[in-house]
């Protein structure tokens, strides 16, 4: 397999990884009402939120706010199990979330007239991402992998 679609394939697996975990986190928080009390379910939130910061759980946290982040996460995940399989339509979605990622943490540090580092590492993960998904040769790598074009001849895919 050639250097760059393995790096292509392991950056697939890492956003499988990272959607996968929000996911479970976010399904574990809307079943929270059926197995804990309102006081625990705030004391717990509370907690989240000072472990892992405003953008990631926000202490205020409503069900149409989860319900988002939940369709957020499915999203990133779909996106995911594509880069692996080089689909096309794969790295415009990811620059769609990505961009939708960065202005909620962005309205978020805002509203709450702060600044977080997790807005930093999803600034830096999105612009990465984005150089990255930018590149000739990794766009070739996806329009060969989708079907668009052909291999040129004496290429192994």
């Amino acid at each position: 397999m050639p250097r760059q679609k393995l790096t292509i394939r392991l950056l697939g697996v890492f956003i499988i990884l990272s959607a996968g975990a929000h996911l479970v986190l976010n399904l574990s928080i809307m079943i929270l009402p059926f197995i804990l009390t309102y006081d625990e379910i705030h004391q717990l939130m509370r907690a989240l939120s000072q472990t892992f910061g405003p953008i990631a759980i926000r202490e205020d946290m409503n069900l149409v706010i989860l319900c988002v982040k939940v369709t957020f996460s499915a999203l990133f995940l779909s996106a995911g199990i594509a880069v692996v399989r080089f689909k096309e339509w794969s790295r415009k979605l990811l620059f769609c979330l990505l961009g939708l990622r960065i202005l909620y943490g962005s309205a978020i540090c805002v509203s709450a007239h702060i600044f977080h580092p997790h807005l930093v590492i999803i600034f830096a993960e999105g612009l990465f991402l984005f150089y990255y998904l930018t590149r000739p040769k990794v766009k070739e790598q996806f329009r060969q992998g989708s079907g668009m074009i052909e291999p040129e001849e004496g290429v192994s895919r």
